[in-house]
């Protein structure tokens, strides 16, 4: 076990680690075993350790660092890597190492996120314990209820960070590096107070409120054997000066303010992280899009994979598509020129898009045009590699 300290400062590599929250009804996360809220920003964890005069040296030897202690079990824990609980039935002394691909976003709407930590941060084998934690990213199947609930939406609204849909996304996108932690700490008590789990009655939340080592509310188990969320990792990221870029014409043709945003396609999930940080509400579905069952609608419906497959079965993908639009919201698409060298899939242009969308009720709206999967803007239409389309319903 290994004590280090993170400023929080924007150019650290601050830790991130995996975690469990619960969803209230008015989209509020609390930890995943009690009635202790987080705050969107900042989150400090305290020892509810008793302080009485006749503690109070005991509690001050053990926490001569600070909160959290070596020889306590108090601060915001966090796993290295994603549980994968074997058994048919979750084992009810250790809830938090539930397999979120059949567990998040059901029973009593526990989801499975990724949260950063920074100040104080005792590092072990299996996971960390910090005294400062916040949200960054949640998980939350396609199959949850959660979607047709306004909870999702809520949590969006206040915490703004984003919803993917895709447990690969979640660890291409989020997962934690490696930490360096300069300080080992020789103590035979660490090794069970770092044990993975949540937050417990010496440990609580930034308000001061003692997590119970249970789960405090009802978790009901789900056959998810036909149904299971496949993981995918099979999605790749333009540079970052790409990536800014495009996110740039995404907001762009979406038009102003925040939006409600599906991404969908291979490389689902490429754009959640940083159109979250400009505000915007982003569910990332990565896989195949015809297998989709998603409830609600949504202001921006952006695919990356257009061009897969005949004709027919472009339009058949742009009617689905069309099915997740708000009214007044439009469809995004990625496609490419007939003279661009990358024929991988088939090529349009924008004479060619109009034609195909006859019989789908959408129209072309609008494009922009670049010269490659970097995103640089192109000279004309016929220089271009390859365009954002702008796809709205027909009125």
């Amino acid at each position: 076990m290994t004590i280090a300290e993170f400023t929080g400062d924007p150019g650290e590599a601050a830790p991130r680690g995996f975690r469990w929250w619960r969803v209230s009804p008015d989209g509020e996360l609390y930890s995943a075993w009690s009635d202790v809220a987080w705050d969107p920003l900042s989150n400090e964890a305290t020892c509810a350790l008793p302080v009485s005069r006749l503690t109070r040296r005991a509690w001050t030897k053990r926490h001569t660092g600070g909160v959290p202690a070596p020889g306590c079990s108090c601060g915001f824990y966090a796993l290295h890597r994603v549980p994968m609980q074997n058994g048919p039935q979750p084992d009810p002394d250790r809830p938090w190492l539930l397999d979120p691909e059949g567990w998040s976003g059901l029973g009593a709407a526990v989801v499975f996120g990724v949260a950063e930590a920074w100040g104080r941060v005792l590092i072990g084998t299996e996971g960390w314990r910090s005294r400062y934690s916040r949200a960054l990213a949640l998980y939350v199947p396609q199959g949850s209820d959660l979607w047709s609930s306004d909870r999702m939406r809520l949590v969006s609204e206040r915490y703004g960070i984003p919803v993917t849909a895709s447990l690969g996304s979640l660890e291409a996108e989020w997962a934690p590096e490696p930490i360096e932690a300069p300080e080992p700490v020789e103590d035979t008590t660490v090794r069970r107070a770092l044990d993975p789990a949540p937050e417990v009655p010496t440990s609580t939340g930034f308000d001061g409120i003692p997590d119970p080592p249970a789960p405090a509310v009802p978790i009901s188990w789900h056959d998810l054997s036909n149904g299971r969320q496949v993981r995918s990792s099979g999605w790749t990221r333009a540079g970052a000066s790409g990536t800014a870029r495009r996110v740039s014409a995404v907001q762009r043709l979406a038009g102003p303010g925040p939006k409600r945003f599906l991404e969908l396609g291979a490389t689902a999930g490429a754009l959640a992280s940083p159109l979250a940080e400009h505000g915007h509400l982003v569910i990332a579905v990565a896989g195949d899009v015809t297998r989709i069952d998603l409830h609600g609608r949504f202001e921006v419906v952006s695919f990356g994979g257009f061009g897969m497959g005949s004709d027919d079965d472009q339009r058949r993908l742009l009617r689905q598509l069309a099915g997740w639009l708000e009214r007044g919201g439009c469809i995004l698409v990625e496609v490419t020129t007939p003279w661009s060298a990358e024929r991988t899939r088939r090529c349009y242009s924008p004479a060619d898009l109009v034609l195909l969308l006859e019989g789908t009720g959408l129209d072309l709206d609008g494009l922009e045009i670049f010269d490659g999967d970097g995103y640089e803007p192109a000279a004309s239409i016929d220089a271009a590699k390859l365009y954002l389309a702008r796809l709205v319903a027909q009125a």
